[in-house]
């Protein structure tokens, strides 16, 4: 009973099993079916025309997915298939007259013969869930090559009034056809009939099968075999390509290593390579030997066309007369590697040819693998020391920029100072990413004293990849002056002076004094009366002048609250008006940091677009006739010392999301110039798939301040509060013809023959009102970091994959031109694409501006961030000194003040004065005593000063941020550290320079009348 069970059950699943195998085509050799697996190409809506209802556009409900649950297919070449794309309505309502058509734009992307006129297939109606199946008979073309072809197809459809459009891809796997390897007139490969392949001994990187593991390079031909990453040999087994009657073994010629010299190649440098050549048959000779290599095009930028390695002179071809059985040789060539390849190891394919003695000829291959490694590059900016000479026991703040002009990462940079006489902290400046700038910042402690001109060192340590540390010095020079005399305790003098009194002296003194007893004895009477005099000028301590001086100030309070308001706005004022200076450099700086660094070059052509690029007057000329294309990049790729060439074009666009609209700029640029743009994203942001078929796009924070809302046209400057957008998921609708828009807003009437702006543009001018632009949905992948008071480089764009924006202008605006492209007199579009700008990038900051001379005199309008920087640099410096021009106004009205303070306060004290003379007290106390009232008023006015200039510098920073009047990246007003103490020290100087005359009045006041005056 169990067992008929079981047998029931059995039977059942064969049947079920039977019932889901699809069915077989008569024929299986011409219609095999294949699975066909795709890949979508948008993550929500498709691209397609949307209808508008009531003046709003509306989002249909129809999704359709192809190749779902499909695997890839794999054909080989001239084989008879069955291609199978199933397409499945994954919405809530029918698609309509559904067409599916693949898109043959160049024939060699297409795998298969073509046959027929026209490909489309009418699929009908395909309900809500529904899958429907397109099915062609195709024949494989003999020409495929072992890969995967990339296919796109084109479905249209509609839902009963408004036709959509939309593109989506596949992939197709095929095998080549093999290739014939003629040999000796039987057209077979020649081998020993002993020697069994598998057991064959390995060459050196070399594992059973040919596989050698994996390589950076591309080992085209090779079987696909690649190469350790590390360095390493792959060996190919020879194939007989012609010649007399074979041997009975084949001679096997292969690689057994190689050697550079020197050791490590470093990118951008000539080196030395030698290959050891080994035939290893044991009983035949080998002769006319000849070797060639090529390396697989590599480097940094987008589409690189150059080998990663080129001979430095001459051909890649070496000639080798024979090798013996069983012997070695080496051949020898000295190669290049690019300047611009990454620190890693890069393939070199050795092909070979050679004979045996019956004249037959052999062909075998060999890699090599290279490691490349790139050298770090810096540069140090000037040493500011502040101040320039210190006493003992004093600080000195030093600061120096780091510029990164390499192209390799510097990790765990750290500062530190060595030198007889000085003490600092070492100072740890981080990561630093190629092209950054770090700061060097620290502070020295004088030790002992050190004279003019002597040399200290300061010490930078940092690390590669590998985590290898590299040392660098630079020198610089302080000036360590002794600690004053005056600054010494009164008893350490007195040991100075008991410590440094001889001994011998002294007893040839008393000797001598014995034979004058009677002039010693009449002269101590007054040298006493002097040295008591002299002890007790001595007894006027740091402390007492200290006391008396706070005193006197005190005892005239609201004199000195006035004379210290006047030192305080002086200091204020020249500390705020610097500050504002020093502002707009910072954020000029960062301005250049996040446009390419100081290496970026950018050039122009006739107007394209609508983007504004600097030019300063040393950089204008004569305006351009040239426009910038496809083959001006490859022109400036080609240029020495051109590390990268990218286009970038912009565009006037309009985006619709709700009731809003906005206003865009449009920035279409290169994955690898984006990377370059160092834009700060937020934490959810990422930058546009390279591999996307649809817009993705990037919203500059300042982006929203464009939308406004239709009908009562108020925006953010108006209302001060931003558009009910979330522009990181919303979708939104993208109009590339503004002009359009624009007419078909205002019911424009556009003749045929119209001249206007808009028909020229590309606008869909015909008889009668302005037709709607087509709208594109799209959606953001990303936003630049900040709020929209935060002002930055990409402030106010939008970016774009610039390769995604050509397709799609060039599709919607087929035969006509499109907005800002060049036209004929007559109005027809060119049959080039020129762009806004193109972006240079150059190998290293000292080339800079040679490059730019080159770029110029082929015609090209150019400007450089360099340049900009120089420019920039002079006009503020004019600015920071007619601004601290004018708080220094100030502060001399300041001193003024203290100098009748100081005259008024020793008028009031004349009577002391004298009192303090007639008790012994030195002329030198009293000079000291009234300069440091002075330098007290112009101390105490320095502090309040600066907190008043930190206090009024966030009150700027927070005006200006709230009006968003000024394009500023960072704050308007930046006080520096070394601004504070400059300030400070400014201040003292001048309140002790308005009371030297003053002291010096006091000091030479006579006695007596200073005693009688009332």
């Amino acid at each position: 009973m169990r067992r008929g069970k079981q047998a029931a059950g059995v039977l059942l699943c064969m049947v079920l099993a039977a019932a889901s195998v699809p069915g077989i085509p008569a024929n299986a050799e011409e219609g095999k079916t294949k699975d066909v697996k795709t890949e979508a190409v948008q993550t929500k809506e498709p691209v397609q025309s949307l209808s508008s209802v009531n003046g709003q556009a509306t989002i249909p409900q129809i999704r359709l997915s192809v190749g779902d649950g499909q695997s890839t297919p794999q054909y080989a070449a001239e084989e008879q298939v069955e291609l199978v794309v199933k397409v499945t309505n994954q919405g809530v309502a029918d698609a309509q007259n559904v067409r599916i058509t693949p898109m043959i734009d160049n024939a060699a992307d297409w795998p298969f013969v073509i046959e027929s006129m026209n490909y489309e297939q009418n699929l009908g109606t395909i309900k809500a869930g529904e899958r429907v199946e397109a099915k062609w008979a195709l024949t494989v073309r003999s020409d495929v090559e072992t890969k995967s072809y990339k296919s796109l197809f084109a479905i249209s459809y509609d839902d009963g009034k408004t036709p959509y459009d939309v593109q989506k891809t596949i992939y197709v796997n095929t095998t080549a056809k093999p290739a014939e390897q003629p040999g000796g007139g039987d057209g077979g490969s020649v081998q020993d009939p002993n020697t069994n392949p598998n057991t064959d001994p390995q060459t050196p990187g070399e594992t059973p099968g040919g596989d050698a593991g994996s390589d950076s390079g591309d080992l085209s031909g090779m079987g696909g075999a690649m190469i350790p990453g590390d360095g390493g040999v792959y060996n190919s087994d020879p194939v007989v390509s012609g010649g007399g009657s074979t041997s009975k073994s084949v001679p096997r010629v292969i690689v057994t290593g190689f050697a550079t010299d020197p050791g490590a190649v470093n990118a951008g440098s000539n080196f030395r390579l030698t290959v050891h050549v080994k035939n290893t048959s044991s009983a035949t000779a080998v002769s006319n030997m000849l070797f060639d290599l090529q390396a697989p095009a590599a480097g940094t930028e987008g589409a690189a066309e150059a080998p990663a390695f080129l001979p430095a002179s001459g051909s890649s071809s070496i000639y080798l007369d024979s090798i013996p059985a069983g012997e070695t040789r080496d051949i020898t060539i000295d190669m290049n590697a690019r300047a611009d390849l990454l620190q890693k190891p890069y393939s070199i394919a050795l092909t070979m040819k050679y004979e045996d003695g019956n004249a037959v000829q052999y062909e075998g291959a060999s890699s090599l693998a290279i490691p490349v490694q790139q050298a770090a590059r810096f540069e140090f900016s000037d040493i500011e020391i502040a101040p320039g000479s210190v006493e003992v026991g004093e600080e000195a703040n030093l600061t120096c920029s780091l510029y990164n002009t390499g192209r390799v990462k510097l990790y765990n940079v750290k500062a530190s100072f060595v030198g007889d006489g000085i003490k600092g902290k070492d100072v740890f400046v981080g990561n630093l990413e190629s092209g950054a700038t770090g700061t060097i910042d620290g502070m020295l402690t004088a030790e002992s004293e050190i004279p003019a001109g002597t040399k200290c060192k300061m010490v930078v340590t940092y690390e590669d990849v590998s985590g290898n540390v590299s040392t660098t010095e630079k020198e610089f020079e302080l000036e360590v002056l002794p600690m004053a005399a005056d600054d010494m305790p009164a008893d350490a003098a007195t040991v100075e002076q008991k410590a440094s009194i001889p001994v011998v002296p002294i007893v040839i003194g008393v000797l001598v004094v014995a034979g004058v007893v009677l002039t010693i004895v009449l002269l101590r009477r007054k040298r006493k009366n002097r040295c008591w005099q002299k002890r007790r000028i001595w007894q006027m301590r740091w402390i007492d002048l200290l006391r008396m001086s706070s005193g006197s100030l005190k005892r005239r309070k609201l004199r000195t609250f006035l004379t210290v308001l006047g030192v305080v706005i002086g200091t204020a004022s020249i500390v705020v008006m610097i500050s504002l200076g020093l502002g707009m450099q910072q954020s000029l700086y960062r301005e250049i940091e996040q446009s390419g660094g100081m290496t970026s070059i950018t050039v122009t052509g006739k107007d394209v677009g609508s983007r504004m690029v600097y030019t300063s007057d040393d950089q204008m000329g004569d305006e351009t006739k040239k426009y910038i294309t496809d083959e001006t990049i490859k022109e400036l790729e080609k240029l020495e010392h051109v590390a990268s060439a990218s286009p970038s074009l912009t565009m006037n666009s309009v985006l619709l999301s709700g009731k809003y609209e906005g206003y865009i700029q449009l920035v279409g640029l290169t994955p690898e110039e984006m990377k370059r743009q160092n834009m700060k994203l937020t934490d959810d942001s990422r930058l546009p798939d390279e591999d996307a078929q649809n817009l993705e796009l990037i919203f500059g924070n300042g982006v929203p301040t464009m939308f406004y809302e239709r009908g009562s046209g108020k925006g953010y400057w108006e209302t001060m509060e931003l558009p009910d957008i979330d522009f990181r998921n919303d979708q939104m609708f993208l109009i590339l013809d503004q002009d359009a828009f624009f007419n078909a807003q205002q019911n424009t009437p556009v003749s045929e023959n119209s001249g206007d702006q808009s028909a020229q543009s590309g606008g869909n001018a015909s008889a009668g009102t302005q037709k709607p632009p087509k709208k594109y949905v799209v959606n953001a992948c990303g936003m630049v970091a900040g709020d929209v008071e935060s002002y930055n480089a990409n402030y106010y764009d939008v970016y774009c994959n610039i390769d995604v924006l050509r397709s799609m202008l060039q599709k919607e605006f087929a035969g006509r031109a499109i907005p800002g492209q060049p036209t004929t007199k007559t109005g027809k579009p060119y049959r080039f694409f020129a762009y806004t700008t193109a972006k240079v990038q150059a190998d290293e900051l000292d080339n800079v501006e040679t490059l730019a001379n080159q770029i110029r005199e082929l015609g090209y309008n150019v400007s450089t961030n360099a340049e900009y920087l120089k420019s920039m640099q002079k006009q503020f410096a004019m600015v920071q000194a007619l601004l601290g021009g004018i708080g220094a106004v100030s502060l001399f009205v300041a001193a003024i003040g203290i100098a009748n303070t100081m005259m008024m306060s020793i008028y009031e004290r004349t009577k002391e004065i004298g009192v303090i003379k007639v008790l012994g007290c030195s002329l030198r106390n009293i000079k000291t005593m009234f300069l440091m009232e002075a330098g007290f008023i112009g101390f105490i006015g320095g502090v309040i000063g600066n907190i008043l200039s930190f206090l009024m510098s966030v009150a700027i920073n927070f005006l200006v941020a709230k009006s968003g009047g000024v394009g500023l990246d960072g704050n308007l007003s930046y006080i520096p550290l070394w601004l504070v103490l400059a300030s400070m020290g400014f201040a003292v100087f001048v309140g002790m320079a308005a009371g030297y005359f003053p002291a010096l009045r006091a000091m030479r006041l006579s006695p007596l009348a200073a005693i009688r005056n009332n």
